[in-house]
């Protein structure tokens, strides 16, 4: 049993760094324009907020905890504000 979890993991493992090389880079200046553009559709905008994160998780990690954590409070915040909604 202890083989059969150790083999999937390893196969998840390989799977997320083959993801990683595969998919296009997105320019990270786009990424901050979409951020950036208040007249855009709240989900587009953190869907673009995630993508910056992600992108700097193996480069600048710190930098992509302090995104993820703006991601984390504005989704929150929009929970919040929509939960007090007649």
């Amino acid at each position: 049993m202890f083989r059969s979890h150790h083999n999937l993991r390893t196969s998840s493992a390989l799977l997320c760094v083959a993801l990683f090389n595969v998919l296009p880079a997105q320019n990270t200046d786009s990424l901050w324009a979409v951020w950036n553009n208040t007249s855009a559709a709240d989900s587009t905008r953190m869907l673009a907020l995630g993508k910056l994160a992600w992108a700097n998780m193996f480069s600048k990690a710190d930098s992509a905890l302090s995104l993820a954590m703006l991601l984390y409070d504005e989704a929150t915040s929009r929970t919040a504000s929509i939960s007090h909604l007649p």
